[in-house]
């Protein structure tokens, strides 16, 4: 992950869910995951930046802070896209992701607690690989891509 900028930015992570879970996710309420190909879309402004926030998804968090940490020790991140600056493009990009055929919300809420666009989530499933490449080409087009192991 020394790759990563420590500046300011947004980012799409490529996960792997290889079976159906059911879970709580913090506050929210209990879903289904089927398996499948997921994108989640968040923004990193904080210290240390794209590579801190991107780091903390990497691995598995032994106190869940963020949605996605719930879910992580059950998922595989494969790698992902990053923008840098400013400007919050997460919701954007859920918007475009959403548009792919095969594209679902499984669970309402996630990530998006502070998104003031009124998205459904910020975690996007796809139905199979197709529907998920035709996704992440998309994101090959408006951002730096990065694969992870």
């Amino acid at each position: 992950m020394d790759f990563l900028p420590s500046l300011p930015g947004s980012y799409a992570l490529h996960l792997i869910n290889p079976v159906p879970r059911q879970m709580k996710i913090g506050r929210l309420d209990e879903f289904t995951f089927p398996p499948g190909h997921y994108l989640y879309m968040g923004s990193a402004h904080g210290p240390g930046g794209l590579k801190a926030r991107l780091r903390h998804h990497a691995r598995v968090s032994s106190r869940p802070h963020w949605h996605l940490d719930y879910l992580r020790p059950f998922l595989h991140v494969a790698g992902g896209w990053y923008a840098t600056g400013t400007e919050r493009l997460e919701c954007e990009w859920v918007s475009l992701a959403a548009r792919e055929a095969g594209a679902g919300f499984p669970a309402k809420g996630f990530g998006s607690a502070d998104c003031i666009n009124g998205c459904t989530a910020h975690l996007v499933a796809f139905a199979g690989l197709a529907d998920f490449s035709r996704a992440a080409q998309l994101f090959d087009n408006i951002a730096i891509g990065f694969k992870i192991g």
